[in-house]
């Protein structure tokens, strides 16, 4: 009898039940394996154990060093301005890159800075904010001022103590690390460019030079000397000699009143207060000011004189007279009065005068109250 083939469905269902399910109740090809491996001696196959870890170490350490060869540390740095990016990598440190990462921190904050000296991607912001304010000074510099201040004042102090007509960096810096040598608890006061300004001592401008200085006419001044004040100051002065020579109306030049004092610089009142402790001692400062408190370096007083007459006699010349009741239309005050004496610190000065500018001179003139007890009040 002829047999009928078989269909491929029927095969496979008898080669299943014939052979692969015993196989696979047995667990024969497992126990050969380890048998097989057993078959090498204890110490061979430690040493083999061995190597096989070593190599897969090896070959993880490899994969590892080509992964981390090849990453890119700002491949999350949403900003791809190539040249950018090399100075990143070379200036800042893995953690720094992931600060600016995280922060989304963009390079025009910082990519002019991150060559200087000093610098710090976390003090980004206040060498942007700086740079903003001091537009004309180099990049170290904006980071230098940033770097040596920032643990005593914050950066909108700095811009104020620098903007025009206060402070140079240079004068504050003095201040921030050599400190008041004369008055160890004073003040530097934040606006040094006021009119209105007032210094005792107490409150300093260190070494502050003021900008706008200009020489006064030689033939206002003691022996012609060179004479200089703040260039208002010059031209509200020029108004009151006037005004005196018609009033003396004596032949002489501007009535003979002269200018023995305007601008002194820090510098000089040092050579004037040691003079001045070799004097008086201990009392130096009731008769002259200590340096960086002391009204000349405003440019803004001036010390009157007349020719041939003793400083302590000034209070009796015509002159002084019609000062006390005249100068303030000027705009110039007597800063030491007898009655503020306890205010200023300082003895009483017939020749010593201020300029604060006409508007405030009418309005103290109108109260009937003096410089010392203004600024008194301001403060209060």
């Amino acid at each position: 009898m002829q047999s009928v083939p078989r269909s491929p469905k029927s095969f496979r269902r008898m080669w299943r039940k014939k052979y692969m399910k015993p196989c696979m109740r047995r667990n024969d090809i497992m126990q050969s394996m380890w048998k097989d491996a057993a078959i090498l001696p204890e110490p061979q196959r430690k040493r083999w154990t061995a190597f096989f870890v070593a190599f897969v170490v090896l070959f993880t350490a490899v994969c590892l060093g080509v992964l981390n060869y090849n990453y890119d540390s700002l491949a999350r740095y949403p900003y791809k301005d190539e040249k950018s990016r090399q100075l990143i990598k070379h200036y800042l440190n893995q953690e720094e890159i992931d600060y600016i990462i995280e922060y989304s921190i963009p390079p025009n904050m910082f990519i002019a800075y991150i060559q200087c000296p000093g610098f710090s991607i976390y003090h980004a912001a206040e060498y942007k904010k700086l740079s903003e304010s001091e537009w004309m000074e180099s990049p170290a510099h904006i980071v230098t001022m940033v770097e040596e201040t920032r643990q005593v004042m914050d950066t909108d102090t700095l811009i104020a103590y620098l903007a025009d007509g206060n402070y140079s960096y240079s004068d504050l810096h003095v201040y921030l690390t050599e400190g008041d040598p004369y008055h160890s608890g004073s003040t530097l006061v934040s606006d040094a460019s006021g009119t209105d300004l007032w210094l005792d001592d107490s409150l300093t401008v260190s070494t502050r030079i003021p900008s706008g200085l200009a020489v006064l006419p030689a033939e206002w001044c003691v022996n012609g000397n060179a004479v200089s004040v703040l260039d208002e100051t010059r031209n509200a002065l020029s108004g009151l000699m006037d005004a005196m020579s018609l009033a003396m109306n004596n032949g002489l030049e501007s009535g003979g009143l002269l200018i023995s004092r305007g601008y002194v610089s820090f510098e000089d009142q040092e050579e004037l207060f040691e003079k001045a402790q070799e004097t008086y001692g201990k009392d130096a400062s009731l008769y002259v000011s200590y340096p960086g408190h002391s009204e000349h370096q405003l440019g803004l007083a001036v010390d009157f004189a007349v020719s041939g007459i003793p400083e302590d006699s000034f209070e009796k010349t015509a002159q002084s007279q019609w000062l006390e009741a005249h100068a303030w239309e000027y705009g110039f005050v007597r800063s030491y009065t007898k009655q503020d004496e306890l205010l200023t610190g300082k003895y009483e000065s017939y020749s010593h005068y201020r300029y604060i500018g006409t508007e405030l001179a009418v309005s103290l003139h109108e109260q009937g109250i003096t410089f010392a007890q203004y600024a008194k009040q301001k403060a209060s």
